[in-house]
């Protein structure tokens, strides 16, 4: 079946010499795997490296066999050139990072319009922020309720239980700090536009990110820490 669909790169794998294998996360089917021949032949002008680069927006003409194997692109044009994201330390820091994140929350073949479309407006946006320390934290808050596990910060408490998603009264073993519950129901109320108003320190930053995704190996089977964890954590220590 040919298909035309947006998409974004997750993750590309080389594959001979020359060509590579290519995974997005496509609006009309969901997560596919391309197999590019001779993407990295200097000869061929039609497809990029570059263009496959961790959360390149794509539009691209394909063949869907829908058999479980590699499926093919027959045309293929950036959506949107993400300069700052490609080009900038921190920011190229946080989107191989969540690249790793959304490879392991986004099934084979699952269409859901409304999560690409949040993706798709978040990536936008941070493109074309001058700020980039925080997105990472908005983004795993608000995708846990696309994955279907969103906190219920709707009782009382002053510590959330990352065992029962919920806000509880009593600090137990697997309960986030009072600092990091906090942040949590900030940034599960935050808008983006605010985001750069939050200002959170180091500690508490990584902090909460441990919990968070503590939080998601908990709810999401399969899930574990992004290997580029390190390297982010490297990034934003100050």
């Amino acid at each position: 079946m040919r298909v035309q669909t947006k998409a974004f790169v997750l993750s590309n794998l080389r594959y001979s010499d020359t060509s590579l294998i290519v995974r997005c996360y496509t609006e009309s089917s969901g997560l596919k795997s391309y197999l590019i021949k001779a993407a990295l032949s200097p000869k061929n002008k039609k497809f990029k490296a570059s263009f496959f680069l961790p959360l390149t927006f794509l539009d691209i003409e394909a063949v869907h066999k829908n058999k479980g194997t590699l499926e093919s692109i027959s045309e293929i044009k950036i959506a949107a050139p993400f300069h700052s994201i490609h080009s900038e330390i921190e920011k190229s820091t946080v989107a191989v990072f969540l690249s790793e994140v959304l490879s392991m929350c986004l099934k084979e073949e699952e269409t859901n319009p409304d999560l690409f479309h949040f993706l798709e407006n978040a990536f936008y946006f941070f493109e074309h922020q001058n700020e980039a320390v925080n997105f990472h934290l908005y983004l795993l808050v608000h995708l846990s309720r696309y994955l279907g596990f969103a906190p219920d910060l709707s009782g009382e408490g002053d510590f959330f239980d990352l065992n029962e998603g919920i806000l509880t009264q009593t600090n137990a073993n697997l309960c986030m700090t009072e600092a990091s519950s906090s942040l949590l129901k900030q940034l599960s109320q935050i808008d983006l536009e605010n985001l750069s108003q939050l200002k959170i320190s180091s500690h508490l930053r990584q902090d909460f990110l441990n919990l968070l995704l503590h939080y998601y190996e908990i709810h999401f089977d399969g899930f574990k820490k992004p290997r580029s964890l390190a390297v982010l954590k490297q990034i934003f220590a100050r």
